[in-house]
């Protein structure tokens, strides 16, 4: 990429976003890509590399590996999503491995010069806390999930926080199973599914097949189409 791509996909970037054309241009500068296959791993948990990333074009997985050999999914990052803030902040290890779902280009954000921006710019600053919090509160809500709900609670919650409300324009507390579906578009396969729930695949599946016959999701093949709110775990 040249500058101006690289500054074109920084400034869609919420980190970023409140960075003038000047700087964003200044910070492109120091900047590079990078392109993987998918499957590629991007990083491992405990590298140490002195960089971030923004996604420019493609997806990544966030996973960490479980004491019982699972590959436990946290997250899937698409386009002007980031990640490796922490090592921003404390040039530390990195706490999950990355690796690319597609083919997928990053951009590579160096430390240094993003470290110079959270020393006078304060919304970057801000920017930074939001990213890691919202990390902590995923990691947080994961682990719970894994202690306190069975693995048919933890497929409808997930596929419940696909639509909210008010995208479905759902009365709340309203319980009429004769509509109430909505279309969605699942970014994730069975065997991604069953990662980001801590089950397996064919679990899943089974767990699938009964939402199906209930009513409370529609699929087309494996994949779901549309999905019914109010008929799932809301985790309230």
């Amino acid at each position: 990429m040249d500058t101006d791509t690289l500054a074109g996909t920084l400034s869609r970037c919420p980190m970023f976003a409140s960075l003038d054309r000047p700087e964003l241009s200044a910070l492109a500068g120091t900047c590079s890509d990078h392109s993987y296959g998918a499957g590629e791993i991007v990083c491992l948990r405990g590298d140490t590399r002195d960089c971030m990333y923004v996604v420019a074009v493609g997806s990544v997985a966030v996973s960490l590996s479980a004491e019982d050999g699972r590959d436990v999914l946290l997250a899937v990052l698409g386009p002007c999503d980031s990640f490796g803030e922490l090592a921003i902040v404390d040039g530390g290890p990195r706490v999950a491995t990355i690796t690319a779902r597609t083919r997928t280009t990053l951009v590579v954000v160096p430390r240094a010069p993003v470290a110079e921006l959270l020393t006078r710019r304060p919304l970057v600053a801000a920017a930074v806390l939001q990213a890691l919090a919202v990390m902590v509160r995923r990691l947080d809500e994961h682990a719970c999930d894994l202690i306190v709900l069975d693995l048919p609670r933890r497929v409808e919650k997930y596929l419940a926080r696909l639509v909210t409300p008010a995208d479905a324009h759902i009365p709340r507390g309203r319980n009429d199973q004769s509509d109430g579906l909505v279309p969605v578009q699942l970014d994730l396969n069975q065997a991604d599914l069953a990662r980001q729930v801590g089950g397996s695949r064919q679990q899943v599946n089974r767990i699938l097949m009964n939402l199906e016959e209930a009513g409370s999701i529609e699929r087309l093949g494996h994949r779901i189409v549309s999905i019914r709110p109010n008929a799932l775990y809301s985790g309230n």
